[in-house]
């Protein structure tokens, strides 16, 4: 950069990442706050001006949807967390040479969701290579088409995401926190349950999250090995495009995914302050524990 140009930076006539700033702003607002808002401002419109009594029985069909997707996203996040949370601190805390165990980890993020629903079918599907092989066996599999395809393909599919995200949080905590625990006596396991644990909690939060967010939000893995579960996604999408439905139903399924979608940010946005309560705990309560040791010390 020319002098001339740094000077007009210092000046605040020209500014890089203001310009930056602006155009993410504006991005942001014309592809993806301004259409959710719309979708809810049109969605409400259609609720309140009388538009569900032309439609007989929607309750009890946005209620059926809304139930199979929060029971689905939430059996999703509860495995892939617990998976993504022991994978992580088995990386992180019990082997050395793990660049290779992380790879192979994250690979699934590679693939769109359809991808691994097709993986899911070639693998346990009715002809699947693993079906085959315990039919052999005299093991017969559950159908997959369903609640329980859609499971294990997000499962396989969104662990990795919480993987990642779990393992970031394991490498912000502090080496010598978990090293003057150990020299006060504690366990690796009270060590992580104390001490590891809270302090990665907004991380935990954080996977948690997305995970969700993505179980509950994808169209793919439902429409392939879905079968006769539906979820609130597959239906505004498969009504969205047919021609002889009315307008109004997926313009009100969509407002209430957006809905839902915001709800569930706020919750776990307060979630993640506490968490920094905890943060600061366990820093203070380090800092004690050492200027204790400091003063027992002949």
């Amino acid at each position: 950069m020319s002098e001339s140009a740094r000077a007009w930076t210092r000046k605040g006539v020209f500014d890089p990442l203001r310009v930056l700033d602006v155009v993410t702003i504006v991005f942001l607002l014309a592809f993806l706050v301004v259409p959710l808002a719309v979708i809810v401002a049109e969605s409400a419109q259609v609720a309140l001006t009388g538009g569900l009594d032309q439609l007989p029985g929607f309750v009890q069909y946005l209620s059926h949807l809304t139930r199979n997707s929060i029971f689905l996203a939430l059996s999703v996040t509860a495995i892939s967390v617990g998976l993504g949370l022991l994978l992580a601190i088995f990386t992180g805390r019990v082997i050395r040479r793990k660049t290779g165990f992380v790879l192979a980890l994250t690979l699934p993020l590679l693939a769109p969701p359809f991808v691994s629903a097709f993986a899911t079918i070639i693998l346990l599907g009715r002809v699947g290579v693993l079906t085959q092989l315990l039919e052999r066996a005299g093991i017969r599999l559950f159908d997959i088409y369903g609640f329980p395809g859609i499971a294990i393909t997000h499962v396989l599919h969104l662990t990795p995401l919480a993987y990642l995200t779990i393992l970031a949080g394991l490498r912000t905590v502090p080496k010598a926190i978990e090293e003057s625990a150990v020299s006060l006596g504690s366990s690796p396991l009270q060590v992580i349950t104390r001490i590891v644990l809270p302090y990665i909690a907004s991380y935990i939060y954080m996977g948690a999250l997305l995970v969700f967010l993505a179980s509950f939000g994808d169209v793919g893995a439902p429409l392939i090995v879905g079968g006769n579960y539906l979820v609130l996604p597959t239906e505004a999408y498969t009504r969205f495009l047919s021609s002889t439905a009315d307008r109004q139903v997926p313009i009100l399924l969509s407002g209430w995914i957006v809905v839902l979608s915001g709800v569930l940010l706020v919750a776990v946005r307060a979630l993640m302050r506490r968490t920094q309560i905890v943060h600061t705990f366990v820093t203070e309560q380090y800092a004690y524990d050492v200027s204790w040791m400091r003063t027992q010390s002949p």
